[in-house]
């Protein structure tokens, strides 16, 4: 669906808005390359199946808003920024933290953006959306508590310009996900 965005990836540029992944913020670029930040966004984790019949019964989770604050640094070819993110609607009281690695290029029609993040899921978190409590457990979903989890992504973003009113932007990526 059409939306109102920048052409360019927010690693490409010093904006005080940011629209990324997901994310909607404020942040502040210092001359020495420091990028600081409030973030937030809306998680919508859940099941994506609500009419399994195996599901019947079950208190599936429910949508909430997190926010936080992001800090980077942009002075080397590969970018690091670090984000954290607190539940604010108390649905589950836990945590998320993601430290990413972008390599970002801009050629003159786009750019290319590879990355690779690593996910840190407090206990709270990841039981909220992963795990089955004792009250919610069924022969086909015994109760399970998967604890805190760290999880690694790999992505590429990539925009090209196909004339200066049309753009085309993708991402493409990869989760490999805890044992727990």
């Amino acid at each position: 669906y059409p939306y109102l965005i920048g052409f360019s990836h927010s690693s490409l540029t010093d904006s005080w808005l940011l629209i990324q992944s997901g994310n909607l913020g404020f942040r502040y670029v210092t001359d020495q390359d420091w990028e600081f930040g409030l973030i937030g966004r809306i998680q919508t984790l859940g099941w994506g199946v609500a009419d399994n019949d195996d599901l019947l019964g079950l208190d599936a989770p429910r949508s909430t808003i997190e926010l936080g604050p992001l800090i980077g640094w942009r002075a080397l070819p590969v970018h690091v920024q670090f984000r954290s993110y607190w539940e604010v609607l108390d649905r589950h009281s836990g945590t998320i933290s993601e430290l990413e690695f972008r390599l970002p290029w801009e050629h003159h029609r786009g750019y290319i953006i590879p990355s690779v993040t690593v996910s840190r899921l407090s206990r709270d978190y990841s039981d909220y959306y992963f795990g089955v409590s004792r009250d919610d457990a069924t022969a086909l979903f015994p109760e399970y508590t998967p604890g805190s989890a760290i999880n690694t992504s790999v992505d590429v973003t990539s925009g090209f310009e196909l004339n200066p009113h049309w753009l085309l932007q993708t991402r493409i990526g990869v989760e490999f996900l805890d044992s727990a």
